[in-house]
């Protein structure tokens, strides 16, 4: 009996550590809505700040905002994928929504999308390539593999 008391509590406490998801593409506009956290975690608006909600993130950086009159989850900045995460993919921003009165917990995570706002960059600005006349049709000339500070292809 005692053993099926502790799943159950056990169950009950990590039921709500169940990670929320949101994505949000790198350099959208700082006060850009996110999601509407009032919504996702089941709370009334006049809730959230009777409850003195507040959202902190894992590195303590003010990336994001909770609009406690709307309940929105808003972007405080514009938010670089390559400086976040560099070339780490997937790029995500651990967060959490920290309830007072009675204290709550709320785990989510923030995947950062890259979008392709670097341009290719080759080693040297020029490169001589001397290529014979009698070349035939179809030669191909390897060059020095461009850098990319975006990921994927």
């Amino acid at each position: 009996r005692q053993v099926l008391i502790l799943f159950l509590v056990l169950g009950v406490a990590l039921a709500g550590w169940e990670s929320r998801r949101y994505s949000v593409m790198e350099e959208t506009e700082s006060g850009s809505s996110v999601a509407n956290l009032a919504k996702d975690l089941g709370l009334g608006v006049g809730e959230l700040a009777a409850r003195g909600a507040r959202v902190v993130s894992e590195d303590n950086k003010p990336h994001l905002q909770l609009d406690l009159q709307t309940g929105e989850l808003i972007l405080n900045e514009k938010l670089d994928r390559e400086e976040m995460c560099g070339p780490t993919d997937p790029c995500v921003m651990h967060f959490q929504v920290l309830l007072k009165k009675p204290l709550g917990v709320f785990r989510a995570e923030l995947l950062v999308r890259d979008i392709n706002d670097h341009s290719p960059e080759f080693p040297e600005r020029e490169m001589t390539l001397k290529i014979l006349e009698a070349s035939p049709l179809g030669t191909m000339f390897p060059l020095k593999k461009a850098q990319d500070l975006d990921v994927g292809t």
